[in-house]
């Protein structure tokens, strides 16, 4: 008697980082295609087409739709924030088109802070001079659907503090200001209400 059927087969097309649903964290993950086999006696002979393909986790095995491959990774989520908050307090220290020591050691103390990054303030110094404004738009439209809104305020307030690192709030700081507002979708609205809240945040915190 011969046996035969048709059994699926899963083959390995690629692998690479995700953020897995399952774990909840990021994972190596193994892109794979289930084919559809003929079999004689339980050996596979005979391509019957594809099923499709599909992501599986390298740690908790779960399987997920192949689209699960292009989530983003908390560490590349990370990597971003760090980009548009030291590209955001790079531009406000810009603004005024007046770098001094003050705003450079507020600069580096967030960015150390608040970033996976560590600069010293000769480093800002010199980074400064290779910042391109143009791509802050971008830049924090990137970060933005990943913040919720107090952190998006949070962020906006950062910019604040480092805006009277040198003694003053001026208009091209104010402006600059208003357009990290808009990269991070904070209504135009709520923005001078940021810019008060946080000036007097400061007063009370130093009167304490």
């Amino acid at each position: 008697m011969i046996i035969f059927g048709s059994r699926g087969l899963d083959l390995k097309r690629g692998q690479g980082n995700f953020y897995c649903p399952n774990c909840q964290a990021d994972r190596l993950y193994t892109l794979k295609e289930r084919k559809r086999m003929g079999h004689i006696y339980w050996i596979p002979l005979i391509p019957l087409g594809s099923v499709g393909k599909f992501v599986e986790c390298n740690v908790c095995k779960d399987s997920f739709h192949e689209d699960a491959q292009y989530m983003e990774t908390n560490a590349n989520i990370e990597n971003k924030l760090s980009m548009a908050i030291k590209t955001a307090l790079s531009a406000v220290i810009l603004a005024d088109n007046v770098t001094d020591k003050s705003e450079l050691a507020m600069g580096s103390a967030m960015i150390n802070e608040y970033t996976n990054e560590d600069i010293s303030v000769e480093e800002l110094e010199e980074d400064l001079n290779n910042v391109n404004l143009n791509d802050l738009s971008q830049t924090l439209g990137e970060i933005s659907p990943h913040l919720s809104e107090q952190g998006k305020v949070g962020l906006l307030q950062k910019c604040v503090l480092m805006s009277i690192a040198d003694g003053e709030l001026d208009d091209s700081e104010i402006e600059i200001i208003k357009n990290i507002a808009i990269g991070l979708e904070i209504p135009p609205q709520y923005v001078q209400g940021i810019i008060q809240e946080t000036l007097e945040m400061l007063t009370k915190n130093q009167e304490d």
